[in-house]
């Protein structure tokens, strides 16, 4: 049987992915002067080329407003010059957008830590994967990797009615120990978009800080076929 053709993308999801790239991962190697908090002034994002004459103000508010994950933030900050939102739609002067989190790049992004159990949405946070890289998260835990930090979805995110992260390409869901990686000195933070951010320790959280690890049918999995 013939794979299904892929979908083409809509002009939003197509900017949505130009966005993703470089509010996290390709500012600074485009020299553009993307600030210590993540912010990037959109009059300079959308005179890139790549981007200019192709989206405006009002798309960059759209896509921020009716992403379903909240990847961005948009932000108008006054001046002095310019002390309220300006009416013509094309004027972008004091209007900063963000990646909220999933960063490459060196960003101090603002977030919630998270020193307790008490602080958490919930306790129920995992890292959605494959069964093909399981084994190698068994061995060697859940990795940072390139990123700032590892990611973990929570119950309490949705995406589309689902829990966000278990779409239908992961198939494994391991889940972390809260209270003891906190014990262990592990630091999380929770991100606007409500996301758990973690370093780990030297960059990964270890097998011995994983609480459960379960299937798409949220059946546990049997690691002894992994030892």
């Amino acid at each position: 049987m013939p794979p299904r053709p892929r979908r083409e993308m809509t002009p939003d999801e197509e900017y949505s992915r130009k966005l993703s790239y470089i509010l996290r991962h390709g500012a600074t190697k485009e020299k553009l002067p993307i600030r210590e908090d993540g912010y990037l002034s959109v009059a300079v994002l959308l005179n890139r080329a790549g981007i200019k004459g192709k989206w405006n103000l009002e798309d960059t508010k759209r896509v921020v407003r009716d992403n379903d994950k909240q990847r961005y933030k948009l932000i108008f900050e006054p001046t002095e010059k310019q002390p309220q939102e300006p009416t013509d739609p094309n004027d972008c002067t004091g209007y900063w957008i963000r990646a909220n989190q999933g960063h490459t790049i060196n960003t101090k992004v603002e977030m919630k830590a998270l020193k307790s159990p008490e602080d958490f949405p919930t306790l129920d946070i995992f890292h959605a994967t494959s069964k093909q890289v399981l084994p190698i998260v068994l061995k060697e835990g859940l990795s940072k990797m390139k990123r700032q930090h590892i990611h973990l979805a929570t119950d309490l995110v949705t995406e589309g009615g689902s829990v966000a992260g278990k779409r239908l390409n992961r198939e494994v869901f391991i889940y972390v120990d809260v209270p003891k990686a906190l014990e262990a000195g592990i630091e999380f933070f929770l991100s606007e978009n409500g996301v758990v951010l973690t370093e780990g320790k030297d960059g990964k959280i270890t097998r011995d800080l994983f609480s459960k690890v379960l299937d798409k049918k949220n059946e546990p999995i049997d690691l002894e076929a992994f030892a």
